[in-house]
């Protein structure tokens, strides 16, 4: 993955050496395509992945709880039984940590109670709360970038969503609002709504106008293990159904205020680090 002047910029810097060596052992754990590391722009190069070695490191993790959960995702990806042991053979790379960083690092995982080490087996072995945690991390959209916007689709709300909804979803640069009646298709609605629901990483649901399509979609992401987000324009708080009106509604005044108060609740309440992307050429 690793050619021409990129070698050279990696052999100036022992910790962006480490970092790249520690991401491409994740990404043949992910067996994701073969890519190339590159120092100029991203481009498409015969088959292979181009990627800017500045993008790829911005990939490495940033805070404890990423180390600790891309290290345990490496893990159950060297296996392929939960009872199996993780024999590293020397190569503890997939633990984001140098050799001397090894021990400690798999001492912490056995402190969290992800893994037990013991001494009757070369390696140690994922514990059941580690695999649930596996699954927790695999969970439906959690590493999606999009972001369903259920909500009436009068005319009277546009702006509502425009200058309200829209900013407040996009304005870390990362994450894309989606209302369905914004995509092209030729599928059953319903088919489509189920589907882009799935795809997302959590759901923003306006309840003004009381419309039943919308505590169904907010009900059918909560059934995935979805955020949900619950807003309604203050004219509407009294038509909210008594089985939702417990959730704690962001009641706004005006497309500008539905866009402060979401974005404050969306940088509050939502993770913020989204995992590795998925490059397509």
């Amino acid at each position: 993955m690793l050619e021409g002047p990129i070698v050279d910029w990696l052999t100036r810097d022992e910790s962006r050496r480490n970092k790249v060596k520690f991401l491409l052992c994740e990404w043949r754990l992910k067996r994701l395509p073969e890519a190339r590391i590159i120092v100029g722009p991203t481009q498409s190069v015969s088959d292979a992945i181009c990627i800017n070695v500045d993008e790829f490191l911005a990939q490495f993790p940033s805070s404890a709880d990423q180390f600790f959960d891309r290290a345990l995702l490496n893990m159950s990806r060297m296996v392929t039984h939960p009872a199996m042991r993780v024999v590293f053979s020397g190569n503890i790379a997939p633990l984001f940590c140098d050799d001397q960083d090894a021990g400690t690092m798999l001492e912490q995982l056995e402190g969290m109670g992800y893994i037990a080490i013991g001494d009757r087996g070369p390696g140690p072995r994922i514990t059941p709360k580690g695999w649930q945690r596996i699954k927790q991390l695999g969970a439906p959209g959690r590493t999606s970038r999009q972001v369903f916007v259920a909500m009436w689709f009068d005319p009277s709300r546009n702006s509502f969503y425009q200058d309200g909804i829209r900013p407040a979803v996009e304005a870390d640069g990362i994450t894309q609002a989606l209302r369905i009646d914004g995509k092209e298709h030729n599928s059953k609605i319903d088919d489509e709504i189920i589907a882009e629901i799935r795809r997302s990483r959590y759901v923003v649901a306006d309840f003004t106008g009381d419309r039943g399509g919308v505590y169904f979609e907010a009900g059918f992401a909560l059934g995935l293990g979805l955020p949900v987000i619950w807003c309604v324009d203050e004219n509407d708080v009294g038509r909210l159904h008594f089985d939702t009106r417990q959730y704690n509604h962001i009641i706004y005044t005006s497309s500008e205020d539905l866009r402060v108060k979401l974005n404050n609740r969306i940088r509050a309440t939502m993770p913020r680090e989204l995992d590795a992307p998925n490059y397509t050429m």
